[in-house]
């Protein structure tokens, strides 16, 4: 019989790739200020808009988290609740929401370009 599956899946592995990419970026963005900030968009809608993502992001990544590691305890497979809703509610609170959100509140081109590259979970 196969051994029971992690708790957290392959997000340590996705959040690796995601933090080997934003150190650059965000370095680049503190180097590079007049390349790398967003300025033909006003400084308050972004900031808006980015808020919005974000208070959004939180509660529903939290609601992923509760529900997923309540059926990983009960070792049952969940279907309802925010699951029912989403397929992935964690990764998608962090790929629709959060990331985008805290992007827009830095105003950083390179930070927002981590959006568009694939991410592999394959090893």
């Amino acid at each position: 019989m196969a051994s029971r599956l992690s708790r957290w899946g392959v997000g340590p592995k996705v959040a690796l790739g995601a933090v080997v990419y934003a150190i650059p970026a965000a370095a680049a963005t503190y180097l590079w200020p007049e390349v790398c900030i967003v300025r033909f968009v006003p400084y308050t809608a972004l900031i808006v808009v980015g808020a919005i993502l974000v208070v959004i992001g939180i509660p529903l990544w939290v609601a992923g988290v509760a529900a997923a590691m309540t059926a990983y305890n009960k070792d049952s497979l969940m279907t309802s609740g925010v699951f029912g809703m989403v397929r992935h509610p964690v990764y998608s609170a962090w790929i629709v929401f959060l990331i985008p959100g805290i992007t827009l509140l830095c105003r950083s081109w390179p930070l927002l370009g981590r959006l568009w590259l694939p991410i592999s979970s394959s090893s």
